[in-house]
């Protein structure tokens, strides 16, 4: 029987946020239908769901660009644009 809906092929992270403070800087990630805001530092997600397999990758994907994610809030808190990260390949 075939998905009247495939699942998508990628995890979109379209933007990050503060939550509150630094200590919840937080992106956020689409896959499909599917919505969910990530914290940069704990890992974890804050808000929303993915799927299982989308939401390790969006994980993964935070823990190894942390440092680059961190310097893109830098750069978007003195108004300058961020810069690309590359995705998860």
């Amino acid at each position: 029987m075939e998905h009247a809906n495939p699942p998508p092929s990628s995890v979109e992270v379209w933007k990050n946020e503060e939550k509150g403070s630094d200590v919840n800087l937080a992106t956020h990630a689409k896959y499909g239908d599917y919505k969910a805001t990530v914290s940069i530092l704990d890992l974890c997600i804050l808000e929303g769901n993915l799927p299982r397999r989308a939401t390790q990758l969006v994980l993964d994907w935070t823990e190894l660009n942390q440092a680059e994610l961190m310097q893109n809030w830098e750069r978007c808190k003195a108004k300058k644009h961020p810069l690309p990260i590359k995705p998860l390949t």
